[in-house]
């Protein structure tokens, strides 16, 4: 694997990992979580030893695609879910296709629920329909927990700049 691949598939793990842990986010049932964590690991392993997860990930998708629900009428904490099966489907459909431009929507995902708990702290006291206007989606782009998400995949990928291009260097001293 490329290392330009390799630094988006870290800095696309540690956001499913921040995501997964979300605090207001519905948990997944036991067996979507048990196939996450597993394919999550798989994708790990992936970076230090190249391997193809094609079938594992076409699997893995035909399941999310079960288990996120309807957005209609959904809780808070249910969408909250759902943006995260959205991030692993991401990353699966990154294994599939091998087109490193699926974990752009992984971190995606991972400021989008960002946004939409910081949307929801602000409005937890108002009932009825809001409209996004430009300044309301500008403050919440510089809201706490937006802008918390944003700097983590920042540091993310500035640890896998240096760590994969430490082993490069590694690798072409030791050959």
């Amino acid at each position: 694997m490329q290392n330009t691949r390799k630094i988006k598939l870290h800095v696309a793990l540690q956001a499913l990992a921040r995501m997964q842990n979300f605090p207001a986010m519905t948990a997944p049932d036991a067996r979507t979580h048990e196939l996450g964590q597993h394919f999550i690991a798989r994708a790990q392993a992936s970076l230090e030893k190249e391997q193809k997860l094609k079938t594992q990930a076409r699997q893995f998708e035909r399941h999310l695609n079960k288990a996120a629900l309807d957005e209609q009428g959904l809780s808070h904490a249910e969408m909250l879910r759902n943006y995260y099966f959205y991030a692993l489907a991401d990353l699966a459909h990154y294994f599939v296709e091998e087109h490193p431009a699926a974990l752009d929507g992984v971190t995606e995902w991972a400021v989008e629920q960002a946004s939409a708990a910081a949307m929801a702290a602000m409005f937890a006291d108002q009932d009825g329909a809001l409209i996004m206007t430009p300044e309301l989606i500008d403050v919440l782009e510089k809201s706490d927990l937006v802008q918390a998400e944003k700097n983590a995949q920042l540091a993310d990928l500035d640890y896998a700049k240096t760590a994969y291009r430490l082993n490069d260097d590694d690798h072409r001293t030791a050959c």
